[in-house]
């Protein structure tokens, strides 16, 4: 009977210091580690969500800002009325062209070796007709095809050495590089964007990686955690995200946020009068539990 008392005694003193804790928790000064814990969760995963977002963003935004060199490119294309653009397209055809040409040739080449070695008979005679029909009709379209490739190479060549000429001109230099600023000038909003979000990026990310540190050191707080700790703001000018961000900090040893932390490790009922600032053997405490746990 005594021992079934004193499990009753000890059910109903923890019912009521969670009581207490709950109680406390209503006040934004007052937080358990759990709770510190979900909401820099959240804190972290909101943020690497937001730099994804603000990465697609950059890259969108890439695509938009316009070099010098590209705008040069673009404004040599006006200048001709749209005729380098032609070219470009005409050359980058030619390239696959060549490409498919080399393939076919290749192809060709190795049917004829294979035709060559083969042993015919009179038995064999039509199969022998057929496949060196098909074998000239090959060899027929392949040299017109290298006819119209080598030809498509004399009149690109000779429009790239026109434009080059053109382009070498002084005055056509001018025009292009005024066309070039207008290009440039009116690119200049993405370029500001684009400098706007780099930096965005940067303080995200420097957000993500502590953030990150944050949740890693509560995570190992409630590994080693044999009780409900708990933490008070030393101010009620905090809203409660940034208070739970201060506690994090605190966590981890930041001199700034240590002194703005008092916890109570929950073991007794006077919970009020059980605040302590932080000491140097609680900064000291999660390394070495850290340390431990790599050992």
């Amino acid at each position: 009977m005594l021992k079934i008392a004193s499990e009753n005694l000890d059910s109903t003193v923890n019912d009521l210091k969670n009581a207490i804790v709950a109680q406390s928790l209503s006040d934004q000064n007052y937080f358990k580690t759990r709770e510190v814990y979900e909401i820099i969760r959240r804190q972290y995963f909101g943020l690497k969500k937001e730099y994804e977002k603000t990465l697609d963003l950059k890259y969108d935004l890439q695509r938009r800002v316009i070099s010098n060199s590209r705008a040069i490119a673009m404004a040599q294309n006006i200048f001709v009325h749209g005729d380098l653009k032609k070219f470009r397209a005409s050359f980058r055809q030619y390239k696959k062209d060549v490409e498919k040409f080399a393939k076919n040739l290749e192809s060709y080449n190795q049917q004829e070796k294979m035709f060559k070695a083969k042993k015919w008979t009179a038995e064999n005679q039509a199969a022998f007709l057929q496949e060196k029909y098909a074998l000239t009709k090959q060899k027929t379209l392949i040299d017109l095809e290298k006819t119209r490739l080598d030809n498509l190479k004399l009149s690109l060549d000779k429009q790239k050495t026109e434009f080059e000429s053109t382009f070498n001109n002084p005055e056509a230099v001018r025009q292009i590089q005024i066309i070039a600023t207008g290009i440039l000038r009116k690119n200049l909003k993405f370029v500001r964007k684009s400098e706007e979000i780099e930096t965005r990026l940067k303080q995200l990310s420097e957000r993500v990686q502590h953030t990150k540190k944050q949740v890693d050191a509560l995570q190992l707080q409630l590994n080693f955690e044999k009780c409900h700790t708990c933490y008070k703001i030393l101010s009620d000018s905090y809203t409660k995200k940034t208070a739970a961000t201060l506690i994090a900090d605190a966590i981890l040893n930041e001199p700034q946020a240590v002194q703005l932390i008092a916890r109570s490790s929950g073991n007794n009922l006077e919970m009020e009068k059980d605040w302590e600032l932080m000491s140097e053997l609680d900064k000291d405490e999660l390394l070495h539990k850290q340390i431990f746990r790599d050992l």
